[in-house]
């Protein structure tokens, strides 16, 4: 599985529980706590994601994260029980 994916699903795993996963924005912050690698690594997936329609991309304050439809989809093939 591609590295990126892994930043997907993580994503995926903060917005999950909401109501509305799609509206959902993610801290950068909240991503770095979720997984075991650089930030380097981790802004270079988010870039990807990006490219690919995966994940949506807002400078705020601080960089927000949100899922898109198709991100939502493609985690929910990869990982069905999650």
């Amino acid at each position: 599985m591609e590295t990126k994916l892994l930043t997907l699903q993580a994503i995926y795993a903060l917005v999950k529980d909401n109501p509305q996963p799609l509206d959902c924005m993610v801290r950068t912050r909240d991503l770095i706590l979720r997984q075991d690698l650089p930030w380097d690594e981790v802004s270079g997936h988010l870039k990807e994601l990006e490219e690919d329609g995966l994940v949506n991309l807002k400078q705020l304050s601080t960089v927000a994260i949100s899922i898109t439809e198709k991100g939502l989809q493609q985690i929910i093939e990869l990982f069905p029980s999650r």
